[in-house]
């Protein structure tokens, strides 16, 4: 009696496994440009950076400059070191039928400074959002303070509005504008946009965000800035490597 019931398994497995071969491409090389899902599209660069995310056409958001180090053993804020910056740069896609998934992995070398950084993200783009993980990695002990990287939403298309953070109460966005921490003296796990028409939702793993009103400039927006100090990590021999893993889930939709 096993034996019958177990054949049927094999042949269920093994079928699986035919379809998902069928679904999935093998990963090409990626020069950068647009990506697109339902709704919801992204434009990538050469670098793996994403540029912008749009909602039926309509630009939301960018980030800049992808992921980044900042500060030195000398200076807490100097050099800074972003993505866009990178070097030995490899950006790979690959197509299935409900995502896209655009790996990046280089080189990042501050300025000024004896040693480099590993890196490598992975964007997945869904009809109805963006997961983004990073992943960073040093031989060098206090070669940055921190690492991160930052969300900007165009405030354009988010008049009156409204936030909240790890779900408590929705608040309003100060009408005065100013250059501050909206989240201070606390940061937030999840972070939700709302305004205009648009609702962003943004979840954090392994890091924090804060949210900064940054409305004075020529290009107005509301910032999300997100850290994390330098880790230390330990592999099966006990050799130490130090670094920052994160990832965030990003969800753009129309609030209707």
């Amino acid at each position: 009696m096993k034996t019958m019931m177990s054949k049927p398994v094999r042949v269920i497995v093994l079928a699986f496994s035919v379809f998902a071969t069928f679904n999935a491409k093998s990963a090409e090389s990626f020069g950068g440009g647009d990506v697109k899902k339902g709704n919801l599209s992204i434009s990538v660069s050469d670098k793996g950076v994403i540029d912008a995310v749009s909602v039926n056409g309509i630009r939301i958001l960018g980030t800049n400059g992808g992921i980044s180090t900042s500060g030195s053993p000398k200076d807490e804020w100097q050099p800074w070191c972003p993505q866009m910056w990178g070097r030995d740069i490899k950006v790979e896609k690959t197509d299935t039928a409900d995502c896209t998934t655009i790996t990046t992995t280089g080189v990042m070398k501050p300025k000024d400074v004896e040693g480099q950084n590993n890196f490598k993200t992975v964007i997945k783009v869904y009809a109805d959002k963006i997961v983004f993980t990073a992943k960073i990695d040093t031989s060098v002990k206090d070669l940055w303070k921190r690492c991160g990287g930052s969300f900007r939403l165009d405030a354009a298309n988010f008049a009156n509005a409204k936030f909240r953070a790890d779900g408590g109460e929705w608040k309003d966005v100060p009408e005065a504008r100013g250059n501050r921490n909206l989240l201070w003296p606390e940061n937030a796990a999840v972070l939700d946009v709302k305004g205009g028409k648009y609702l962003a939702t943004f979840k954090f793993d392994g890091i924090k965000t804060h949210f900064f009103d940054e409305r004075k400039g020529e290009k107005p927006v509301l910032m999300l800035e997100y850290n994390s100090p330098q880790q230390e990590f330990s592999d099966e021999r006990g050799n130490k490597n130090y670094g920052a893993e994160f990832s965030v889930t990003v969800s753009l939709k129309e609030d209707k």
